[in-house]
């Protein structure tokens, strides 16, 4: 059965997720409505891209996401609903299209049927529409082809035949920093070589890559391709965006080496 998800940058302190659920709760006969996180960063589109593309394809196959992050209606700012991937996802139209799919493929629609009447377009826009495609109807009665839309390039690691430099993407609530390099491009780069791993400066360095955090001892610097398939840096029992200084954007470069390095 497919789901309604809702993702956002409110607080759990704010009325918004309960007004918003018990909207969708009374509008939907039986259909779940699953919170995936409300702690984004107030507008932050490329974090909110980051949780929802790598956690949307777990759910059923039919689902609409309901991304609640700059939406705050404004003079001609249009919502659209994106098909993709077999998913739905309703959205102001502020780039985060081109963030969730930057290869394309996705069919995108303006919802034309429902109107921003107030300052919460996620009752007065998003509510309707996922009812609508809940209920597995016609999408061309309540919305048009979008034809342009804004659409943001996600930031991409620059390599060539021995570096890697790329950057913090997500900082997770254990203090993690989540960056956007791949295990097939660290691969690919790499081919097998010895390493080393530079975090913000040369201050902070790695060597090596664990498989689990138990391989290391509490404290310690360590690095590890996480579930999503992402380089994470990570202590031990311990803050790593905090401690070392870490945020979204700060830099991460990998250097391959030839033959061993020279202590």
């Amino acid at each position: 059965m497919p789901v309604v998800t809702i993702i956002s940058d409110w607080s759990q302190g704010d009325y918004y997720l309960a007004s918003l659920k018990g909207a969708l709760l009374s509008a939907l006969d039986g259909v779940p409505v699953v919170d995936i996180i409300h702690s984004i960063s107030s507008f932050h589109l490329g974090e909110a891209a980051f949780v929802l593309g790598n956690s949307y394809r777990r759910f059923p196959s039919g689902s609409v996401h309901l991304i609640c992050v700059d939406t705050f209606p404004q003079k001609n700012k249009r919502f659209l609903i994106v098909k993709g991937d077999g998913h739905f996802f309703l959205t102001a139209d502020n780039g985060i299209a081109g963030l969730l799919f930057p290869q394309g493929g996705m069919e995108v629609y303006e919802i034309s049927s429902f109107t921003a009447l107030s300052a919460f377009p996620e009752l007065d826009v998003f509510v309707p529409a996922a009812v609508h495609i809940v209920k597995g109807l016609d999408l061309n009665i309540i919305a048009v082809p979008a034809g342009k839309w804004k659409s943001m390039v996600p930031i991409l690691p620059v390599y060539d035949d021995r570096t890697i430099t790329g950057s913090v993407v997500y900082i997770d609530s254990y203090r993690n920093a989540i960056t956007n390099i791949d295990r097939q491009l660290f691969d690919k780069v790499g081919k097998g070589r010895s390493f080393e791993i530079v975090v913000q400066s040369n201050r902070y360095r790695l060597t090596r890559i664990v498989n689990s955090y138990d391989e290391i001892t509490s404290g310690e610097l360590m690095g590890l391709f996480n579930a999503a398939g992402f380089l994470e840096i990570a202590i031990a029992r311990g803050n790593a965006a905090d401690l070392l200084g870490l945020d979204t954007q700060s830099v991460v470069r990998v250097t391959f080496f030839n033959q061993e390095k020279k202590a």
